[in-house]
């Protein structure tokens, strides 16, 4: 992640004004959401730590045989739906400390710190990557398209 032979810092790429999913909202906002803004995954605070809602997961979630079923699930709320089956990922969620430095950088079963931040997007699998402040508090977020 160089430009101009700069090192850049992960608060240089990263999106601030970052979309998510709310527990409360119906899966058809949520799905509405992903289509407007071209987004394949939505970041969700769900039990105490961050999870991603991908497009693939709601498509699973609603594609059911019958029309009335899939109406149904299109007005059920995230929560409900979650309840329902729909499944949720775990991605790469990036903690930083007070000067912007990485102070961890995570993934289920995976500790990649201390890694730069070239090593934690070749581990992301395409999925956003997360930025937090003491893991709870979403500050930003880094898609493979960020880094183009």
């Amino acid at each position: 992640m160089k430009e101009n032979g700069k090192v850049k810092n992960i608060t240089d790429v990263m999106i601030r004004d970052v979309v998510t999913a709310e527990l409360w909202q119906p899966i058809s906002f949520v799905r509405q959401q992903m289509l407007v803004n071209s987004f394949t995954h939505l970041p969700l605070f769900y039990k105490g730590e961050w999870k991603l809602i991908s497009d693939y997961a709601i498509v699973m979630y609603i594609s059911v045989d019958s029309n009335n079923e899939h109406k149904k699930r299109l007005i059920h709320s995230v929560g409900e739906a979650i309840d329902n089956e729909l499944l949720l990922e775990d991605g790469i969620i990036i903690d930083l400390a007070k000067d912007g430095s990485i102070k961890s950088a995570s993934k289920k079963d995976i500790n990649v710190n201390p890694l730069g931040i070239s090593e934690i997007i070749n581990q992301s699998e395409g999925k956003p990557i997360l930025v937090t402040e003491g893991r709870k508090l979403l500050i930003g977020l880094i898609t493979p398209f960020d880094m183009l």
